[in-house]
């Protein structure tokens, strides 16, 4: 609970009215008043129009305490013009969407960034607007608008979102109340570009049933790569695992998403319960990197984890243990992807495999369209490139033929990145898959191998006349002229 001690000096805070649904405000009261539903600004005003645009003209405090959402309120949209807020209250100072709206809300052009290792500070803006106070750099429950927590338990769907657009929010140290990514059940969306960076004992980047990136580039770190500071994961889908709903991850195309977990010990989502899955539908780029040794991708989940790889996808999945770790989950768990035409996936780990589990993969399979690329690298004992053993096999399935090329240790000269990062490789062994097989991973290499290539991408058959066909089924090559 903070409170703050104003002084006298007159700065004059007012709202100013654009147009019909435009306004600016100088203050934290003043967007409360355009926002909250008990505000007296619009009490005599016949109540905020559904479509409103809000300009924040420079920093401000919001008001200390929990809001709720005007309901005629259906589209809005705050844009700070690059300034950031301060807060009144480290455990409030928002605006509450109720798991009954439908209201779009988007925060566009945020920037708050501090270095600061205590979240209490002085000589910032009053909630008024009218002076100088003190307060908190940062709240428990992110920025600007989040959710009801108490009712979670009873909410099954949420309409509303809530939209971060162009947003900026570097705060590395541990600020105790500073956790930028908090709506509960409502899902959350980004477009443009933004970057959240934060470290914070106890808590998490964000309790959030969702990610979405619409458009743009979204870069979340979550931890300092020093110590164990996050609770549990970067992210807690609280609403998800009180309502056995799947964790959606949707990436579209043209956009990119990367998500970095520096924290020694909080895997990237952590779920208290098992009766938990991810989903994720990646059209874009999408980049998922844990590099702490204790910090593995997914915890635990009952239905375990799906990966759609749309067509002309990237997806790049690497962490310093096991990427897919069965040991985590529970014993029905298992992992199914679908790499499509085009697509392009790594799946890389530095000291451990692809793949890690006490038994073969259950409920599990990779399905390769033809035109797909997969690469697998495990930096621990050779065991084949893909598991950490041979009878811990994972089934692969394959739509059109595909060519997979082995690497053992000698083969490799440094951890790869990418997909392309075998091009130019010679491999230590190969094997032709073809159209409609289905195998199971430890007869697909050498159980030597440290990594796995697979693709249709083949050397190009001269036609004639200078011209090369490069399109062609692996195992029907064209004739030669």
């Amino acid at each position: 609970m903070g409170f703050f001690i104003i002084n006298e000096t007159k700065i004059k805070a007012s709202i100013i009215q654009q147009n019909y649904n435009t306004y600016t405000v100088t203050s934290g009261n003043d967007l409360f008043q355009l926002l909250d539903s008990i505000s007296g600004y619009w009490n005599s005003r016949g109540g905020p129009p559904a479509d409103l645009k809000i300009n924040v003209n420079q920093a401000i405090t919001l008001p200390f305490g929990l809001y709720n959402i005007n309901s005629k309120i259906k589209n809005v949209e705050v844009d700070f013009e690059g300034h950031g807020f301060y807060v009144a209250d480290q455990g409030g100072s928002i605006i509450r969407i109720p798991s009954s709206s439908t209201a779009k809300v988007k925060v566009s052009n945020l920037h708050i960034e501090t270095n600061a290792t205590s979240n209490y500070v002085t000589g910032i803006p009053n909630t008024a607007g009218t002076g100088t106070g003190s307060g908190y750099y940062t709240t428990y429950f992110g920025m600007l608008f989040s959710a009801d927590f108490g009712p979670a338990i009873l909410v099954k769907d949420c309409a509303a979102e809530i939209t971060y657009n162009n947003v900026y929010y570097n705060v590395p140290n541990n600020l105790g109340f500073n956790q930028p990514l908090c709506s509960y059940y409502v899902p959350i969306n980004f477009t443009g570009e933004n970057y959240i960076n934060t470290a914070v004992t106890g808590r998490q980047v964000g309790e959030i049933p969702n990610i979405k990136v619409s458009s743009g580039n979204t870069t979340i770190i979550g931890g300092n790569g020093q110590s164990s500071m996050l609770a549990l994961g970067m992210f807690l889908p609280y609403f998800n695992q009180l309502n056995n709903k799947t964790f959606q991850i949707d990436v579209a195309a043209g956009s990119t998403l990367s998500i970095i977990d520096n924290d020694r010990s909080a895997t990237m989502f952590q779920f208290y319960g098992t009766s938990n899955a991810i989903a994720i539908n990646n059209s874009g780029v999408l980049n998922m990197t844990s590099n702490m040794v204790n910090a593995p991708l997914f915890g635990s989940g009952k239905t375990g984890i799906s990966l759609n790889a749309q067509i002309g996808a990237t997806t790049n999945l690497k962490a310093m243990g096991p990427v897919f770790d069965g040991t985590k989950m529970v014993s029905s768990a298992g992992v199914n992807a679908t790499l499509m035409p085009n697509s392009k996936t790594a799946i890389i780990s530095t000291n451990s495999a692809a793949f890690n589990n006490s038994k073969s993969w259950p409920s599990s399979i990779i399905q390769i369209i033809i035109g797909a690329k997969l690469l697998t690298y495990g930096g621990g004992p050779g065991r084949g490139g893909i598991t950490d053993a041979p009878n811990h096999d994972i089934p692969l399935s394959y739509l059109g033929s595909s060519l997979v090329q082995g690497y053992n240790r000698s083969n490799i000269p440094k951890i790869p990145k990418n997909t392309d990062d075998y091009d130019s490789l010679i491999p230590n062994d190969s094997k032709l898959l073809q159209n409609g097989s289905q195998v199971s991973s430890n007869s697909i290499t050498n159980p030597f191998d440290s990594g796995v290539l697979i693709s249709s991408t083949l050397t190009p058959v001269l036609i004639g006349d200078g011209n090369y066909d490069w399109n062609y089924d692996i195992d029907q090559p064209p004739d030669k002229d």
